[in-house]
């Protein structure tokens, strides 16, 4: 069930559903299957925006099975972070729409709590502040619960990697805004979030986002050497993800400020 902070949040941001989505263009009309193939074609593709009208479109027509969810949950959050700016917000609102229909129809599938904890973790980061701590507090239990349906499933691992470094790094206002009005945070550390990320990896090598973000928590650690020889591997390895040249951009950048031979 949704709380009242996320409804909040969603009656906040419906106003401004209409002026976000307003740059994709409806999709022209075919059959559901055929929506939902051209929309999982074009979110393969990185295009994002572009695949949202045809998913929305098999959606509709009452294709409503976890494979749409998580297709059109997917395509919001990275319609989302693709664009980067102040209408991301209307994209995470309904990446998290989806995402919770999504649980309600796959409730035992890895893939689902990684789904949840995306939509609100983009959510929570494009917030501020005691929001921020507010949306993300149950990230962990998510990514615990993605983890205990199949431990094998890397994607679990780097959720918890990039929550272990943020509630490391909570400043204390923060910190004891969490404890006293949320009940607090589960403990997190730097060393939790290396360990994540080195597991993440260990599963699953081709992940840049892992590497990527595993160099993020060695340079947090004052461990510069240890960063570079992560940033590069980010330089080496495919691109697999819509996001992954703006990591290998920031790996570039991170290389020259480290200065590693």
């Amino acid at each position: 069930m949704k709380s009242i902070y996320l409804m909040a949040v969603l009656a906040a941001a419906a106003l401004g559903l209409q002026t976000a989505f307003a740059a994709t263009p409806p999709g022209p009309k075919v059959l559901p299957s055929d929506a939902f193939t051209r929309g999982a074609a074009l979110l393969e593709a990185f295009k994002n925006r572009e695949a949202i009208p045809f998913l929305e479109q098999a959606y509709a027509a009452g294709l409503t099975n976890a494979a749409v969810l998580t297709r059109l949950t997917e395509a919001y959050a990275n319609a989302g972070e693709d664009l980067d700016n102040k209408e991301s917000e209307a994209y995470y609102v309904k990446a998290v729409e989806y995402a919770e229909k999504l649980k309600a129809v796959a409730p035992n599938k890895a893939e689902t709590y990684f789904e949840l904890c995306v939509a609100y973790g983009d959510l929570a980061l494009f917030k501020g502040g005691k929001e921020k701590v507010t949306l993300s507090r149950n990230l962990e239990a998510m990514a615990r619960k993605g983890i205990e349906l199949d431990p094998s499933y890397s994607q679990s691992y780097c959720v918890l990697g990039v929550y272990y470094r943020e509630v490391a790094s909570l400043n204390p206002v923060l910190r004891a805004f969490a404890k006293y009005l949320l009940g607090g945070l589960p403990d997190g550390t730097l060393a939790d979030s290396e360990r994540m990320f080195l597991k993440s990896i260990e599963l699953d090598p081709g992940n840049v986002y892992g590497h990527y973000q595993l160099a993020v928590t060695y340079e947090k650690m004052d461990q510069p050497a240890k960063a570079a020889a992560m940033y590069r591997k980010v330089l080496a390895l495919p691109i697999v993800d819509h996001q992954d040249s703006k990591w290998r951009g920031v790996a570039t950048e991170r290389l020259k400020a480290l200065k590693i031979p």
